[in-house]
């Protein structure tokens, strides 16, 4: 007459730390994702600002009345 469902959830100690470890993991690689990223930006900065600036000491040396001629590549 009165019907009514059990559910049981079994959680083992193994298989709740695997879960924590894998959180943990999960935050630790976004961590190093950012942490590589922010020491790429400033890397690629100087290396473009660098690279800009061989490009314009190449100019000057071969055309001195183009200085500032647009490159294709």
């Amino acid at each position: 007459m009165f019907g009514f469902s059990l559910e049981v959830k079994v959680e083992t100690p193994s298989s709740n730390s695997l879960s924590n470890n894998y959180d943990l993991t999960k935050r630790y690689q976004y961590r190093e994702n950012m942490r590589t990223t922010m020491q790429l930006f400033p890397t690629l900065f100087f290396y473009f600002l660098v690279q800009m600036n061989f490009m314009q000491a190449f100019l000057n040396y071969t055309n001195k009345d183009m200085h500032y001629r647009e490159i294709i590549v």
